[in-house]
């Protein structure tokens, strides 16, 4: 008798929550994306939504009244991957918030400028201007990739502090305070002795894009390039990490 009672309840809170769930749907505050033989349910994007404790993404024409004092980005629907809906983006947004609102470059990193390895829709570069950096370089091989994300820059006011191309990260041959490196763990693997001599001595890199069992090799490769793992934020089974240029790591490559 009590199990049936049990179940009852369990029954009737499961009935509860998916209409629950059903209702915010049917409102626009969640949306159901299929990827890759899953279904999930995941915050919709068709207006503003609270990524970090202090950025919120949102279309350009809806307004957000409890945005005040935050780091509002603007983004425009497009192709370009970046807009949220991404664990990876998450996490990486949440990692360069965390890094640049504890202080974590070292003093000379924050002039250093940004370099955003596979911008995308720009959203990571956008968010490290508006937390303080004073100009970025963003790269990407997708055309379509640089279009929206100097479109997105424009729709930001930020135009003139960054510069968007379409150059391949061997011809870029300055250093910089930060680096912001949303990809794959095979690019991020094969890329990472190159991120590091373009980082300056205490700059700071965020890496994303890493599925949870990826995490160990990619930080061992890091590691070997002496950058130091600071700290790694999760979601969905998603890691994004902000790793530090320690000074041995300079020495070895010349780095400032």
């Amino acid at each position: 008798m009590l199990e049936r009672v049990v179940l009852g309840q369990v029954e009737t809170h499961r009935r509860r929550i998916a209409a629950a769930i059903r209702a915010l749907v049917a409102a626009g505050a969640l949306d159901y994306v299929y990827d890759h033989g899953c279904s999930f349910i995941i915050p919709s994007f068709r207006g503003p939504v609270r990524i970090s404790r202090r950025v919120i993404l949102k279309p350009p024409e809806c307004t957000d009244r409890s945005a005040e004092g935050k780091i509002v980005i603007n983004l425009r629907p497009g192709a370009a991957f970046g807009s949220g809906a991404h664990p990876s983006t998450r996490t990486a947004l949440r990692c360069l918030d965390d890094a640049l609102r504890r202080r974590m470059l070292a003093k000379g990193a924050t002039t250093a400028g940004m370099l955003d390895v596979g911008t995308g829709s720009g959203v990571l570069l956008i968010a490290a201007l508006r937390m303080g950096l004073e100009q970025a370089v963003g790269i990407d091989t997708d055309a379509c990739a640089v279009a929206e994300a100097r479109a997105n820059l424009q729709c930001n006011g930020l135009s003139a502090c960054a510069t968007i191309s379409d150059r391949d990260l061997a011809t870029i041959h300055g250093r910089f305070g930060l680096i912001a490196a949303n990809l794959r763990y095979p690019s991020l693997i094969r890329y990472a002795r190159t991120l590091a001599d373009r980082l300056v001595w205490g700059g700071v890199m965020v890496v994303a894009g890493i599925q949870t069992g990826e995490f160990a090799a990619v930080r061992t490769a890091y590691d070997a390039c002496g950058l130091t793992v600071l700290f790694k934020r999760t979601d969905s089974g998603w890691v994004g990490a902000a790793c530090r240029k320690n000074a041995a790591a300079a020495s070895r490559s010349g780095g400032v």
